[in-house]
């Protein structure tokens, strides 16, 4: 499990792996793997609080018991658990799936301007609610592109495909601009190839994720777990799902999803122990856990096809250690020379305070050069 971060010797005991920038994908594998090797159950919110050193010391020593009614604070004392304020999951939203593909943000765009806009794709959790701040820092339109319940998931490049037929009613023809945040980031490289393949110039800025973003957590879990099922992957998500609302038995809550007889079943099962404890409706909970899933999974299966040939800018996280390299793999998969910007902050962080506003003045300032 240590092995996912790049180098043990530069992270200090005391930080907290929330203070690591673990997000959402990179904390179902480490709470599967506390609860398979060490008996260890923490519901999603310890598991943030969990630090470094207690981590290693596990990883070196095994476990002592840990209850789920407290959380380990920096000192690796118990302490009663408290309200994460720092993940951004499916929380105080509107609409848990959104009911619009397509959807202009607030910038200081001057209304009527003939500036071309940039076209963002949501991360995993399919709202583009999180970009709001970035984009009402910049002078151009921006739009973001959602995932709905009539979005297919089938695989990434379907997705593109989707997203590209309303991106052009919007902007018939290019040059495009397109942007995508983690999960996001790999649609909107693949809508990229698209695009160049219809003839189309297109330049994409890459917030903290790149094509092998989420398939390098998929595929750590799986290189831990190679005798996983299908049936086992669905109750894996799904459960995750469910602790994102809900304290549960995580071990307990995937193994009676897993027996039941299919996909329809565990999501029935999965909706009604959410059932009563979120403002969602149940066809809305249904409806968001399914995408979710599929997102994963076709993130995961997801191998790009060709290079692309415009410029690519990503903006990398400091403070997330994905295994991935300084430029998450994309030298692979582009022509071009990245062009590479390191960001103060966390997976998440990197979208609020100063480290959003950096983000914005380098866009502004690529922006003012054509």
């Amino acid at each position: 499990m240590l092995n996912i971060f790049q180098d043990l010797k530069t992270v200090s005991a005391q930080l907290t792996l929330a203070d690591l920038g673990m997000d959402s994908l990179m904390g179902a594998e480490i709470k599967q793997t506390l609860e398979r090797n060490f008996d260890l159950v923490l519901s999603a919110q310890e598991i943030r609080t969990l630090t470094f050193g207690r981590l290693s010391e596990l990883g070196n020593c095994g476990s002592e018991p840990v209850t789920t009614s407290t959380v380990i604070d920096s000192n690796g004392t118990a302490t009663p658990p408290a309200q994460d304020s720092t993940q951004i999951q499916f929380d105080n939203l509107p609409e848990l799936m959104p009911s619009k593909v397509i959807v202009q943000i607030p910038s200081r765009a001057v209304p009527g301007t003939k500036s071309a806009p940039i076209f963002i794709v949501h991360p995993i959790e399919g709202v583009v609610s999180a970009l709001h701040s970035l984009a009402a820092e910049l002078p151009i339109p921006i739009w973001g592109l959602q995932c709905t319940k009539d979005a297919p998931l089938t695989s990434i490049p379907d997705l593109a495909k989707y997203y590209i037929k309303h991106v052009k009613e919007v902007q018939p023809v290019g040059p495009y601009s397109v942007g995508g945040y983690s999960f996001g980031a790999t649609v909107a490289f693949e809508m990229g190839l698209q695009l160049e393949s219809l003839g189309e110039q297109v330049s994409l800025l890459l917030l903290d994720g790149s094509p092998a973003y989420v398939s390098s957590h998929t595929v750590n879990y799986k290189a831990k777990h190679n005798k996983h099922s299908k049936q086992s992957e669905e109750a894996d998500a799904l459960t995750y799902f469910i602790s994102l609302f809900k304290e549960v038995d995580y071990q307990k809550t995937k193994a009676e999803l897993q027996a039941l007889p299919s996909w329809e079943a565990r999501l029935s099962n999965s909706t009604g122990i959410l059932s009563g404890t979120t403002p969602y409706p149940a066809d809305q909970l249904a409806a968001a856990a399914e995408s979710f899933y599929n997102k994963l999974s076709a993130a995961d299966k997801y191998q790009p096809a060709n290079k692309v040939s415009g410029e690519v800018t990503l903006f990398r996280a400091k403070d997330n250690f994905v295994k991935l390299g300084n430029d998450y793999g994309l030298s692979k998969v582009c022509k071009r020379k990245v062009q590479i910007h390191a960001i103060d902050g966390n997976h998440r962080e990197i979208l609020r305070g100063e480290s959003m506003k950096k983000i914005a003045h380098i866009l502004r300032s690529s922006i003012n050069e054509l």
